[in-house]
């Protein structure tokens, strides 16, 4: 792994102009903050600097080469939270849009449960002929704070994870009653300290949530997981200190294996009332986890919330 940099963030130093061109809801994703320009490059403090993919984002996004460093997670946050002041003051709204109308019942219930968990409003879609691309691109305007659909069918999958800027809700079936336990699969981006923050406010009083962090090649060959130190068992940790200081029960799970398998079987072994996964890029590995997870027919029924950064 490539050694980068670390930086002290003094909130002095900072750019209004230059934080302005990063949108605050994808900062916040990637915890990334810009911290200065000089020829052509953008200097970008990262919680995770070897995240290319988020590295390639932001570049089309400010136009500029950039330069990743790393720094404290919460030292970003605090800086991105205290240079957005009103991000937080806007009365957001859930999205929903049934692709069928004869899922247009749970759609909506789904919705207006999610709403209430968020203390957002519900605006409906009526139009079913939408392709999913028009939905996502009408879900990243406004004061969307979430996209809730039917489970997509066919191809209609990938353009959705493409181009969705919000948190996507997929419906599989009725709503069945309060979210008592959620599975939270961690990929090891910053986007894992949004998921299990999903999570917390998300699991009904008295719920609990599995974080599990998703194995990769050499955990799976020397079969030690997860890590007993290093950067990736700090982060696995705040995950955890996150819940927990929400005063939510969890505890931390793993396996072996690829990982999408892990997570067909950790679903077909037990059972929760939510999944919730993020997706990077174009999100094609949680499209082909989602495709995975249909053909084993596991999670039946039960809803999946996948993360997006926004733009």
């Amino acid at each position: 792994m490539l050694a980068f940099p670390r930086l002290e963030i003094n909130p002095a130093d900072l750019d209004p102009e230059l934080l302005r061109r990063l949108p605050f809801g994808m900062a916040l994703y990637y915890r990334a903050l810009p911290l200065a320009q000089e020829d052509g490059s953008v200097t970008v403090v990262m919680e995770h600097p070897n995240n290319q993919v988020a590295v390639d984002v932001m570049e089309r996004i400010l136009n500029s080469r950039v330069v990743p460093v790393t720094g404290d997670a919460g030292a970003i946050s605090a800086a991105l939270q205290n240079s957005h002041p009103d991000a937080y003051a806007i009365t957001a709204e859930v999205l929903a849009w049934s692709s069928n109308p004869a899922h247009s019942a749970n759609v909506a219930a789904a919705a207006t449960q999610l709403a209430s968990r968020l203390h957002a409003t519900v605006s409906t879609l009526t139009d079913p002929a939408m392709s999913a691309a028009e939905v996502a691109v009408t879900g990243s305007r406004g004061r969307h704070c979430a996209t809730v659909v039917d489970w997509p069918q066919n191809d209609a999958t990938q353009p959705l994870l493409a181009l969705a800027t919000t948190p996507l809700w997929l419906v599989r079936g009725a709503v069945n009653g309060p979210l008592r336990r959620l599975l939270v699969v961690l990929r090891g981006f910053a986007s894992d300290h949004a998921e299990v923050e999903w999570a917390g406010r998300l699991v009904e009083l008295g719920g609990d949530v599995t974080v599990m962090p998703l194995a990769g090649p050499q955990a799976n060959a020397a079969k030690q997981w997860p890590p007993v130190n290093g950067q990736r068992r700090e982060q696995i940790q705040r995950c955890l200190d996150t819940l927990h200081e929400a005063r939510v029960q969890a505890q931390l799970k793993y396996r072996f294996g690829d990982p999408i398998d892990q997570i067909v079987r950790e679903l077909g072994d037990s059972r929760y009332d939510l999944l919730i996964m993020a997706a990077e890029g174009d999100g094609a590995f949680v499209g082909s986890a989602l495709h995975a997870i249909e053909s084993a027919k596991v999670h039946a029924a039960r809803p999946i919330l996948v993360l997006r950064p926004a733009k």
